[in-house]
């Protein structure tokens, strides 16, 4: 059908004989396998690449089907942890960038200087050197605010980091967020190139009490970046 937004959801178990594919469109099922090989080879456990919005026919069927699709979201999870390890359900993400310097500020301000930290790193898309922070300090953090979100249930705070280093040494960063009195990172070093790309830090839980945020909590809090190695 054209022009209408639809949600699914696809779910697989990966198993050369009891594999599963579960799909949902808007909520209802759409499809559901069990006992089925989902393994890509014999040796391989896991798929490397998933195609959506075109149909290959099979050796006896050489028509190809090609189908334009807009997506809004893509968000992946798996069924590790307490939060966010089945079907999620209707849902979106919605980014912002930030609106005011918070504090702590320990990176320093690099390229053109806007006068604010906050906006050196607010362009979309990022504008690389032409601004932005930058320390090499372990444990330097800079925390920004943002707009109020408007939410009635929230999955995730994912902290959106484009960055690089610019030496032969190693370095890492995670994300940092500060949530009350409390202020926590995400967990995972994230290993830096000398080319700069997207690395993202996950709260799942508010950090100040180690539960499912609430707006009030996500609206008052301020994150960014931390060096951690």
């Amino acid at each position: 059908m054209l022009n209408i937004w639809r949600y699914v959801e696809v779910k697989v178990t990966f198993h050369g004989t009891f594999g599963s594919v579960d799909v949902r469109l808007d909520g209802n099922i759409a499809l559901s396998l069990v006992n089925v090989n989902t393994k890509k080879t014999v040796a391989g456990n896991q798929a490397t690449a998933y195609n959506i919005g075109k149909y290959f026919g099979f050796a006896n069927n050489r028509n190809i089907i090609h189908m334009q699709c807009d997506f809004d979201d893509s968000v992946p999870v798996d069924a590790s942890g307490v939060s966010n390890n089945n079907f999620i359900g209707d849902q979106a993400v919605k980014t912002d960038v930030p609106t005011s310097d918070s504090t702590p500020l320990n990176f320093t301000r690099g390229g053109t200087d806007s006068g604010a930290s906050f906006s050196q790193v607010d362009e979309i898309p990022p504008n690389g050197d032409t601004d932005y922070i930058f320390s090499s300090t372990v444990g330097h953090i800079s925390h920004f605010g943002f707009p109020a979100a408007v939410a009635t249930t929230i999955k995730a705070l994912i902290v959106n980091m484009v960055a690089r280093k610019t030496d032969g040494s190693a370095r890492s960063i995670r994300a940092s967020c500060k949530s009350g009195a409390t202020t926590g990172d995400s967990g995972v070093d994230l290993p830096l190139s000398t080319n700069y790309f997207m690395y993202q830090g996950i709260f799942e839980n508010d950090p100040a009490t180690g539960n499912p945020w609430t707006l009030a909590n996500l609206n008052a809090s301020v994150k960014g970046p931390k060096v951690s190695v």
